[in-house]
């Protein structure tokens, strides 16, 4: 039994230094015509100068909405079960709608994403990363899912979205909590309640899906990755799938938002 836990733990190791590795590459990349501070001794030093004054404050959300991502996270109720149906299934079908008939959508490996989505006895948490290129990248990249999974709210993804977003109101905030989005304060760190309930929400062997560079980039270049997604597979029960997701084209839909307002 100590051989296996020490296993896990080196997979797991493995994988968050895997994803880290990455940030540390495109770090490089994104500030090496910038000064650089000395490196830290100390966790604790490392966390100094990582965090902006937050615009959000936890306590912003309304009550009933704040009390479904504190622990002990209570859980859903026949009712919201299904009114979250309705939002998550009636958006994904929209936007399956607007990608088949508005579009030229091309998807690759698709069958091999399913067959992990769609796992009904999966002993462990999907993780999907992915370029973030506009508002419309969540929740039209699920457009290309199944109507039976876009039905599913146990199979679909939970997603972290910015809270001075979608949160700022109760209307919003209902609607996007129905949606499976979790509200993140962007500038609050990694130790936050939105990241603790997405680790939650992988012991559930849940899907969680981030956009680590936590905001529209429409660069040629990705910028520094956020650590939520390293802590999200550090301490999760089990090491989760974690899958890269690439896509192009939704940044035409942005612009075209702009310039028509």
């Amino acid at each position: 039994m100590r051989s296996f836990w020490r296993a896990s733990r080196a997979v797991k190791l493995g994988t968050a230094a895997t994803v880290m590795g990455g940030t540390c590459y495109y770090t490089f990349i994104y500030s090496r015509n910038t000064p650089q501070r000395p490196p830290p001794q100390t966790l604790e030093d490392s966390l100094v100068g990582q965090e902006a004054p937050s615009i959000f404050q936890w306590s912003s959300l309304p009550p009933f909405i704040e009390r479904r991502y504190d622990p002990p996270y209570p859980e859903n109720g026949p009712i919201w079960n299904a009114a979250s149906t309705v939002v998550t299934g009636g958006v994904g079908l929209f936007a399956k709608f607007m990608l088949r008939y508005f579009q030229q959508t091309r998807v690759y490996n698709i069958d091999a994403f399913l067959k992990i989505v769609d796992e009904d006895n999966r002993d462990r948490a999907l993780i999907t990363v992915s370029n973030h290129e506009s508002v419309w990248d969540d929740p039209f990249l699920w457009g290309v899912l199944p109507v039976r999974t876009l039905l599913d709210i146990h199979k679909m993804r939970w997603v972290l979205g910015a809270a001075d977003i979608c949160f700022t109101t109760i209307p919003k905030s209902l609607f996007f909590s129905l949606g499976q989005a979790i509200p993140t304060i962007r500038g609050c760190g990694i130790y936050q309640p939105a990241v603790n309930f997405a680790i939650h929400k992988a012991n559930q062997n849940g899907w969680i899906h981030i956009f680590p560079e936590a905001r529209v980039n429409q660069t040629a270049s990705m910028i520094r990755f956020k650590w939520g997604v390293g802590r999200i597979i550090m301490e999760a029960d089990r090491c989760p799938i974690v899958i890269p997701v690439w896509h192009n084209g939704t940044q035409l839909v942005y612009c075209l938002q702009k310039n028509a307002s």
